[in-house]
Formats: C-alpha cells, sequence, structure tokens
C-alpha cells in the first residue's frame, strides 16, 4: 500500500510525501503507482521549471518508493499552493477508486 501525507500548517500545504508500493500489479504494469508517481513528480517539475522557484526541498528513495516535496518555511511561495492543492485532490481522487491500494492522511498543526 502507498501512504500518501499532506501536512498542513494553518490551512496551508506545506510538505507532501509519498510512500510505499501500491501492490495493484507488478512492477511496470501498476497503473495506480504510475498515477501518483506522475502527480508528485508534476509538483517537482511545476515548482522548478514552471514557477521557477527555489523555496522547496525534494528528497527521493527510487527503491524504497518514496518522493517528499517539502516547502521552506521563510519563503513566501503562495503560487506553489494551487499544485499542491491540486496534487492533495488528485491524490483524494485515486483512493477513492483505489483504497485498497492507497491512504491518504493529512497532518495538521497550526501556529502556537
Amino acid at each position: 500500500m502507498t501512504e500518501v501525507r499532506i501536512f498542513r500548517k494553518n490551512g496551508k500545504i506545506e510538505a507532501i510525501e509519498v510512500e510505499g508500493h501500491t501492490g495493484f500489479d507488478e512492477y511496470g504494469k501498476d497503473i495506480v503507482c504510475a498515477a501518483l508517481s506522475t502527480i508528485i513528480q508534476v509538483v517537482d517539475v511545476g515548482l522548478k521549471e514552471v514557477l521557477k522557484y527555489s523555496c522547496y526541498n525534494r528528497k527521493q528513495d527510487k527503491a524504497g518508493g518514496f518522493m517528499g516535496i517539502y516547502l521552506q518555511k521563510d519563503e513566501n511561495c503562495e503560487k506553489a499552493q494551487i499544485l499542491l492543492e491540486t496534487a492533495a485532490k488528485s491524490f483524494k481522487a485515486i483512493e477513492e477508486g483505489y483504497g485498497n491500494y492507497v491512504k491518504v492522511r493529512e497532518v495538521a498543526h497550526s501556529d502556537d
């Protein structure tokens, strides 16, 4: 199963992590895994190549089935929220259809 974690602070997404292999089908034929991977990669390309943002970090472990996008706290990345919210809704739509293979979890906290 793949777990998608969406981290929010004061309602805004500050990170998204995708971890694990779905097990929907064998490697190279797993359409669910491919869809999840595409979404997180689109966010990465959108931030880097389209918005030209440097206000985020990316971590990836292909063998372990992990990719994370992390906004830097000190930067103003308002346009990034559009990409991140679109990704969050896309992950949830996949979970609706393939809930046995994908779990989306929101982690929220606020400034104290």
